[in-house]
Parts: structure tokens; sequence; C-alpha cells
């Protein structure tokens, strides 16, 4: 089931999951993960035009299109898989979980120097993509971020269910992670 473009009643705020409301399309050579907007005038936000005039490494390639009036942000996915998929059929070893939160903390630092709020990465794991050939991470910014309470607790219930079990360094990372993970999401309740 696809989530209709068209109309306002698609608003992410009264979802569960930022995943509910993705449209992926193909264009050429190119694959997009499509979310619409949320508050009209996109393009006038600053954390938007800074995205625009700057690449931020770690955050997916983003450009604003007009469909039907509705603002769509497309961000280009071209070569990337969703961490949710690349997990699917084996587990996830300690390296790949080190990779996943260095990655993460990485971004999330970045975006301070260009005076952008964390809140704006989107964390579920069907929106966090890896490089085919690298394995490198990128991320969707959603300007002006979403109010999804549960994600920081959601990405450590994934590391948790996706874990090689059998690899004790893999399981006590995981653990840790999550410990940390409720912790940031708690403060941001606050």
């Amino acid at each position: 089931i696809m989530p209709s473009l068209v109309g306002s009643e698609m608003c992410i705020r009264d979802r569960d999951r930022i995943a509910e409301n993705v449209i992926y399309k193909r264009e050429l050579n190119h694959s997009y993960m499509v979310l619409p907007c949320q508050d009209k005038d996109m393009a006038e936000r600053y954390d938007y035009r800074i995205m625009q005039h700057n690449r931020i490494g770690g955050l997916l390639p983003c450009s604003l299109r007009y469909l039907d009036g509705e603002e769509l942000l497309y961000y280009d996915i071209t070569s990337r898989q969703p961490l949710a998929r690349l997990y699917e059929s084996r587990r996830m070893k300690a390296a790949d979980l080190e990779r996943i939160i260095r990655d993460t903390a990485v971004v999330q630092a970045q975006l301070g120097e260009y005076m952008l709020d964390e809140s704006g990465v989107l964390l579920e794991e069907e929106v966090i993509f890896a490089d085919v050939e690298t394995g490198e991470l990128y991320f969707a910014f959603y300007p002006g971020g979403l109010q999804i309470g549960r994600q920081y607790t959601e990405l450590a219930d994934f590391f948790l269910e996706h874990i090689d079990h059998g690899q004790e360094q893999a399981v006590n990372l995981a653990s840790v992670s999550y410990t940390h993970l409720r912790a940031h999401e708690t403060r941001h309740d606050l």
C-alpha cells in the first residue's frame, strides 16, 4: 500500500513510523526515497537552504519538488540499500554495529558545524542507507525535524534483534548502545 501524495491527509507526525510515509521512485539512472513535506514553504526554511548549499558528509542528497500542489523531498538513494534490507538475511557483527554507531555520531556532530538540529536526522532502519560498494552510511535529514518519539529506542531494538547473538562482543556492544540510545531519547523527552 502506497500513501497518497495528493491532499493534506498525510501528516508524518500522526504516524508511528517514518517509513510508512516513504514512497520509492525510479527515474532514468536514479532511485529516490520520497517524503511529503509537513509544512508549506520548505524552500524558505533555513535548514533546507543550508542542506542545498552545502554537501554535508553522511547525509543523503536531497531536493525539493512539487507535484499536484504538494511539496516533496526527494532523497537520492542510488546504489544504496536500507539497513533493514542489509540485515534481513544476515546477522550484524560487532564491527557492523561499531560502524553504524560511529557514522551516526559523526553525522550528528557535523550538523552542529552548520547549526542544524540533530532531531532532523531520521533514525529508522528503513531510511538509513548504506552504499553497496563502500558500506558508508547515509542518513536522511528532514528540515525542521520530525516528532517521532521513539526513534532511538527503535533503532536500539533493531540492533538487538539483528546482532549475531553468538558473538559476545556484538551482544555487549548492542546492550551498551541500547542503554545509551535510551538515555539519549529520555533527555530529548524532557
